[in-house]
């Protein structure tokens, strides 16, 4: 709501501005004095627009604050020609406010102060006037436009020492935000030439798993995944190894003399061995030593 109101305020401004300069109110000849004192407070609209300016914000911030700038400075020109302050004064109040003193600082504070009870002071003077005149009928008089002239001309010297530290933020907020631009500026194209890096080498296909694949699926799926595939057929692989499928050579079975003769052959010791064997199962009969005698 604040924002809109601020659009409306600008949008009068300008159209007000735009009617001062279609009937010629003011002229690039004229001095302060040939100004008519009814004229003085349309002076101030370009520093009432600026100030506006200075508020709009969004993606056109930049723009609003060079526009407020510009402003300013036609402004000033204006009254820089009007001679409202001398103009020592003037190359004063606008230099940065970096290489401005202390007491330089505490003297503006001073000045404004006592501008802003000046115009208190006038403006009551002003209303009183005024109410005087409706309830006794009288005409304007000399000491009214007088008044009226001293508060226009000390409004216009206020608006004009304002207009010194919204140029300096202006200017600031402009320094800033063009830094921002140009880091943003610099990641875009960084960005595009990345870009123009990726579209030249070559693209791997994309690995698609189906949406939504728990774990298990996935186990399932890789468990009955082919491995191992054979390099070669049976026929291949039987020509480079020809010796492994040769039928075995079946022994010749022997005899039961055969094998009596080679019993009768074996050593002296393994026959002691055995004949003592069969003496000790003759002595020692199966279920010898059982209590209940189960002698098989």
């Amino acid at each position: 709501r604040q924002i809109n109101a601020e659009y409306m305020g600008l949008d009068g401004f300008r159209e007000l501005e735009r009617q001062c300069d279609r009937c010629g109110m003011f002229s690039r000849n004229e001095e302060l004095d040939d100004i008519h004192t009814e004229h003085l407070r349309f002076l101030t609209i370009p520093f009432y627009v600026a100030e506006l300016l200075s508020k709009l914000g969004g993606e056109e911030r930049l723009d609003f604050l060079q526009n407020a700038v510009s402003t300013i400075q036609s402004f000033v020109a204006r009254c820089r020609h009007l001679c409202l302050i001398p103009e020592s004064e003037m190359e004063r109040l606008m230099e940065n406010e970096v290489a401005v003193s202390r007491d330089e600082k505490i003297a503006r504070y001073r000045i404004e102060k006592e501008m802003k009870s000046r115009l208190e002071a006038l403006d009551s003077r002003r209303k009183a006037i005024q109410k005087r005149q409706s309830s006794s009928g009288e005409k304007e008089s000399d000491d009214v436009e007088e008044v009226e002239r001293e508060y226009q001309c000390l409004m216009l010297r206020k608006c004009l020492r304002g207009t010194a530290e919204l140029k300096r933020s202006c200017a600031q907020e402009i320094q800033l935000l063009s830094m921002s631009q140009a880091s943003k500026d610099a990641a875009v194209l960084e960005y595009k030439a990345e870009q123009e890096e990726l579209k030249k080498k070559p693209r791997e296909p994309p690995l698609v798993i189906g949406a939504g694949e728990t774990d298990r699926e996935r186990i399932l799926r890789q468990m009955w995944e082919p491995r191992n595939l054979p390099t070669m057929t049976l026929d291949e692989y039987m020509k480079l190894h020809p010796e492994e499928f040769q039928p075995e050579q079946s022994q010749p079975q022997r005899s039961a003399d055969e094998k009596a003769e080679e019993e009768e052959g074996d050593d002296e010791v393994v026959l002691m061995k055995k004949r003592a064997w069969d003496d000790w199962k003759d002595d020692n009969p199966r279920g010898a030593g059982n209590r209940k005698g189960n002698i098989g």
